[in-house]
């Protein structure tokens, strides 16, 4: 219960700038400052199952005051008195601590969690407390049914650049793009808009099992090119960050912000070379992995996911020829692309991996599926939704259940070739499936 609360309430102070909240007041009410911090806190009040959430000062001498309060009835006053507890100590100290009995004041008995704010000199700006009721939280502890969530702030880089040169238009559409990619994966969960370029998730069910993202970005290829720092105050979390992908990590509290610049500019500087080094990984035309990488990252898949059953899948793509004669080789390409980016987008959803491997032929490995009639139907729905070529055009699969019972990589996706073969010319059969002897 106290790690689930210190959860909302260091997620919540790492979202509040500590130089604005140590000088902040009502006075400043319309201001950037205050806005920004009031808005973080709604944000929290609104969306997370708390009481209350509110800033603290310290005034030294072990008292503190009320800071900003987004409570709309009955708020604490800026200012007046707050019940001392050891855990609100600790935070003023600078270590995060939550209550391990509850207090009680005017508005009622509670456990808090507090998490301190840091200002650009690494100094202690002010406090971030968040409440539950001491009813509600021993109620959770007698039944044990406080529902696990996470957080996830995603922050759009690059939206004034695209303001700046090709105006506003642009920007709102680029906006609008990349909150579609961020409910797209995270597609059973909550998001919302918290800033102009900022989005926030509520992580549940599904989502929140999967929530070892750092850990998928070491094969999912979507994920591949996006630099991650890590900024926390659980030190011990820094070795495991670091395995799983992460290029640096930045402990509470920070240091001078200089260095902080300097390290964000050296991990944008190895993602781009980085980034140059990918794009030898991908075909020019489709952007999926060439076979090459493909086999590489399969044999991470499989290491990564030992216990699971992994499935190998060929496509085929029959009468392409025809196409490039009839329409022209640009028109193929743009076949060849609306496929790719489907395969991608069925990757994705199922958590898998795709493979342009010749032309016309293409690859995919994923976790074992019970229905790939109705998953590739689904597919070819997508591609086909052009109808000018769908008549010249036949698509088949092929799939190796269970792949792993062949050692060799290469010879899975050759089964799951000849199962494609075999079905070629049944015009009333999409996939076949290949069985070992």
């Amino acid at each position: 219960m106290q790690t689930r609360m210190l959860d909302i309430s260091n997620t919540a102070a790492a979202m509040i700038d500590g130089d604005a909240l140590k000088s902040v007041s009502p006075a400043d009410e319309g201001t950037d400052k205050y806005e920004s911090i009031m808005r973080t806190l709604r944000y929290f009040q609104d969306n997370i199952d708390l009481k209350y959430i509110y800033c603290i000062r310290n005034m030294g001498d072990g008292k503190f005051t009320f800071g900003l309060d987004p409570t709309v009835e009955d708020p604490g006053e800026f200012g007046s008195p707050i019940v001392y507890t050891d855990a609100l100590y600790e935070a003023s100290q600078g270590h995060p601590a939550a209550d391990s009995v509850h207090y009680e004041d005017a508005w009622g008995a509670f456990y808090s969690a507090y998490s301190p704010v840091f200002d650009s000199k690494g100094k202690v700006a002010g406090i971030i407390a968040v409440d539950f009721s001491a009813e509600w939280y021993n109620q959770q502890l007698a039944e044990g049914t406080l529902s696990e969530f996470g957080l996830v702030i995603c922050d759009v880089n690059g939206l004034k650049i695209i303001n700046d040169t090709n105006g506003h238009q642009a920007g709102d559409e680029y906006i609008r793009q990349a909150c579609k990619m961020v409910c797209d994966i995270f597609s059973h969960s909550p998001v919302y808009r918290i800033g102009g370029d900022e989005f926030a998730v509520i992580l549940t069910g599904r989502d929140y099992k999967s929530r070892e993202v750092l850990m998928q970005m070491q094969v999912y290829e979507d994920f591949a090119s996006i630099p991650v720092i890590v900024l926390t105050v659980d030190e011990g979390a820094q070795l495991d960050c670091l395995r799983y992908g992460a290029m640096d990590f930045i402990p509470k509290p920070y240091p001078d912000i200089e260095i902080v610049k300097a390290r964000i500019a050296k991990c944008i500087e190895l993602s781009e070379n980085r980034n140059l080094i990918r794009q030898t990984q991908r075909d020019k035309l489709t952007d999926l992995f060439n076979v090459d990488y493909f086999m590489r990252y399969v044999d991470r898949f499989d290491h990564l996911y030992e216990n699971a059953i992994l499935d190998a899948v060929a496509c085929n793509v029959n009468g392409l020829h025809s196409i490039n004669r009839h329409h022209g080789r640009q028109f193929g390409d743009f076949v060849l692309q609306t496929l790719g980016i489907s395969l991608r987008k069925l990757a994705r959803r199922i958590g898998g991996m795709g493979c342009g491997q010749t032309g016309d032929a293409f690859l995919l490995y994923c976790p074992h599926q019970e229905d790939y009639e109705q998953l590739l139907h689904e597919l070819l729905l997508d591609v086909f939704s052009n109808e000018e070529f769908s008549d010249e055009l036949s698509i088949r699969f092929g799939v190796f259940a269970n792949a792993r019972q062949e050692p060799s990589i290469e010879e899975r996706f050759v089964c799951a070739k000849i199962a494609a073969e075999k079905v070629r010319d049944d015009s009333a059969v999409v996939c076949g499936f290949y069985e070992l002897d």
